[in-house]
């Protein structure tokens, strides 16, 4: 059967729930995760941006509103962007 929906979980938390993982099977819910980072990794990275050392204007493809957001992920299924970046409406 076919995922019907994916979600990613980004980081850690650090501590325990009491949740099951039932509703995800009985929904053929794809769960996967990602990790690729530290906290000193994210201190020097922001380090680097405030003192002009690193530049991440050249590789953001897209900046688009929040409501955008199948656009900017077909650019990003189909490779035609590098990275997208989504605001939030006011």
């Amino acid at each position: 059967m076919k995922a019907l929906a994916r979600i990613t979980k980004v980081g850690w938390f650090h501590g325990t729930t009491n949740t099951t993982m039932d509703e995800l099977v009985a929904k053929a819910v794809r769960l996967q995760g990602s990790f690729s980072h530290t906290w000193p990794m994210w201190e020097r990275s922001l380090a680097l941006l405030a003192d002009g050392s690193m530049r991440i204007a050249p590789i953001i493809s897209d900046d688009l509103s929040l409501s955008e957001w199948r656009q900017g992920y077909a650019c990003s299924e189909s490779k035609a962007a590098v990275k997208v970046v989504f605001r939030l409406e006011a």
